[in-house]
């Protein structure tokens, strides 16, 4: 009888082990959000963790975790088109920047691109089902403390290659797609919004600015909103002309999000290094709010556009564990989960 029981305790304890195993992946297909851990730069030890919505658990460097190997650099951006998440990872070292592809739902690696196909790359956005636009600013110049040479380079999302890089734009940053024009946005000695054509990788239109214009998103009514300098810039993607101009009397903004109904506009930003609070704005009105939201600053902030929830990264150095903060709409904290290294962003499923 004993020996039974103790084939029996061994056969449910096997069958118990297959079913966590088997449940483990799927995990990543429930409500959640991938926080961007970009790391230390100069340590190359970026990690991608995940929050389970609605609940208090976070699973840290679930790339290692699946995979069993680490990311080579920093996590600059993730990007989930047709299933796929589209990891930009940047390196401290000139040539050794790539691009790694996962499975969305499970975070199993099913390419990894060649080491150094491109430079410095800052964000990744869909065009279509089999295109996707990459911006990077290239090697920096020794000569000039900001990037000169960027471009946008074409990923190839059937073949995982890059077909084209196109255009010369400093300081590239941000890219929005509305409707066949892509908007992309500078900083770092930029001063240009750039108009391309993306049924024909072209640079259509430049509009200057005395500031580098930094993309925030597009809010309600359709109309592309920017931050330039110290002011907030309503564009017309239509007519790309300039309808408005909020100033907000702060500057060196440090992220942007826009609110779950696209009418308001949340930002924060550093003076001197010190970052400040949340501040926000009414897309309706001329002037923008002097009371904090929240009355402290971060590294990251998103707001998840199903529930309004704030997500917000605060980095306390950049050699230990960082922190998500969650914020009810009204700016109250609901709680705060460890997280990896310096995180710069979130990416909502």
């Amino acid at each position: 009888m004993k020996k039974v029981i103790l084939f029996l305790f061994i056969v449910f304890s096997i069958s118990a082990c297959h079913k966590n195993n088997d449940s483990t992946p799927s995990m990543y297909n429930s409500s959640g959000v991938f926080v961007l851990n970009h790391g230390n730069f100069n340590d190359n030890n970026g990690t991608i963790s995940y929050i389970v919505k609605d609940s208090n658990k976070i699973y840290n460097d679930i790339f290692k975790k699946e995979n069993l190997r680490s990311f080579a650099g920093g996590v600059q951006d993730y990007t989930d088109i047709n299933g796929k998440g589209y990891i930009l990872i940047d390196n401290s070292a000139v040539g050794q920047d790539l691009i790694e592809v996962v499975n969305s739902s499970t975070f199993k690696s099913t390419a990894s691109l060649p080491i150094g196909i491109v430079e410095n790359p800052r964000s990744v956005i869909k065009i279509s089902d089999s295109k996707a636009y990459i911006s990077c600013t290239d090697i920096i110049n020794s000569s000039y403390p900001y990037y000169n040479n960027g471009y946008i380079a074409i990923l190839d999302l059937n073949l995982n290659t890059i077909t084209k890089k196109f255009g010369q734009i400093k300081g590239i940053e941000k890219m929005i797609l509305i409707g066949n024009d892509v908007f992309v946005g500078n900083a770092y000695g930029g001063d240009t919004l750039y108009v391309v054509d993306s049924q024909k990788d072209l640079i259509t239109q430049k509009i200057a600015f005395k500031n580098p214009p930094q993309i925030i998103d597009v809010d309600i009514n359709g109309k592309l909103w920017l931050a330039v300098g110290s002011d907030f810039v309503k564009i017309n993607p239509q007519t790309k002309t300039i309808e408005n101009t909020i100033s907000s009397g702060k500057n060196y903004f440090e992220y942007f999000s826009i609110s779950i109904d696209k009418k308001s506009i949340y930002y924060g930003y550093t003076d001197y290094n010190t970052i400040d609070a949340v501040y926000n704005f009414d897309i309706n009105s001329n002037i923008v709010s002097t009371k904090p939201i929240i009355n402290r600053g971060f590294s990251a902030l998103s707001i998840d556009p199903k529930t309004g929830i704030f997500f917000a990264g605060f980095t306390p150095s950049y050699k230990q564990a960082g922190y998500i903060f969650r914020f009810a709409p009204d700016g109250s904290k609901i709680d705060s989960l460890k997280t990896g290294i310096n995180p710069i962003g979130f990416s909502f499923k």
